[in-house]
Order: structure tokens, then C-alpha cells, then sequence
């Protein structure tokens, strides 16, 4: 079975050039498929998924009013907290 959490990325340095609408090469990946019933966005830590989702529900929100969107977004915690504090 692949493992799904860890993830090596080429590192080309094509991410950080923009559309026309400021979306780098994630996000515009994301809005492209923004119709699907189901969207995985997966990512590097800090790459502007949080942000792909906001573009996605804009346009949702414009384009089918009355509709009610949800959004998950998981967290992994780099530090644990024991039960003394």
C-alpha cells in the first residue's frame, strides 16, 4: 500500500510562478477541478492550500448560491502535550 502522509517533491522551482489571478502551479490545479464532488488537496506544509479552498468556495459561492459547502482541514502536531500540561 503507498504511503499517503510522507511525500517527496521535486523541487524545480515552477511552483512560485503565478497566473494571471496571483494562484501559483497547486493552486490553479485545484481550481481547475473545483467542479469535482470530491477534492484532495495535497500538499506541502505551507504551499496555500487554505487558500486554493478560499478561491474554490468564492467561485462556489458566486456561481451556485444557496448551496452549503464544507471544507476539512486536517493538522498534524509537531509537538505533543502530556496530561500534567
Amino acid at each position: 500500500m503507498p504511503d499517503l502522509v510522507h511525500v517527496s517533491y521535486a523541487q524545480t522551482g515552477q511552483s512560485s510562478r503565478t497566473n494571471p489571478l496571483g494562484m501559483r502551479e497547486m493552486k490553479e490545479k485545484a481550481y481547475q477541478a473545483r467542479d469535482a464532488r470530491f477534492l484532495l488537496l495535497k500538499a506541502p506544509p505551507a504551499s496555500g492550500k487554505s487558500r486554493a479552498l478560499m478561491f474554490i468556495a468564492l467561485d462556489k459561492l458566486v456561481h451556485a448560491p444557496g448551496m452549503v459547502y464544507s471544507a476539512a482541514v486536517h493538522h498534524r502536531a509537531s509537538h505533543t502535550i502530556d496530561s500534567d500540561g
